[in-house]
């Protein structure tokens, strides 16, 4: 498994359905859904990411990566702190997201 680390952060893909489960109710808290899980049929095809505390285990952010025919994805995030109306999907090219990654920590 891939884990890549920064400062007390680390993330790494999801890799079980307990996995994806998690990012599920984080999603659901970032964006108020009502059901315990936000879940749509995007998630069987998506790549989970999970970004974790190293410290205390504590899942902080995550979003999944839905990979298209054409190279591209689509990106969704759900970070732990975010604020009502920020925009939640962003499309990008897979060498923007090679040359733009975000930095943690």
């Amino acid at each position: 498994m891939l884990t890549l680390r920064k400062g007390r952060y680390a993330a790494r893909m999801a890799e079980t359905d307990a996995d994806r489960e998690a990012a599920q109710r984080l999603r659901a808290l970032a964006f108020r859904v009502d059901d315990e899980l936000d879940s749509d049929p995007f998630d069987a095809d998506c790549t989970h990411v999970l970004v974790e505390d190293q410290r205390s285990g504590a899942l902080v952010c995550c979003f999944r990566l839905l990979h298209l025919g054409s190279g591209g994805y689509w990106l969704w995030g759900a970070p732990a702190g975010k604020q009502e109306g920020e925009s939640d999907k962003k499309s990008q090219s897979f060498d923007h997201w090679i040359h733009h990654s975000p930095i943690m920590g």
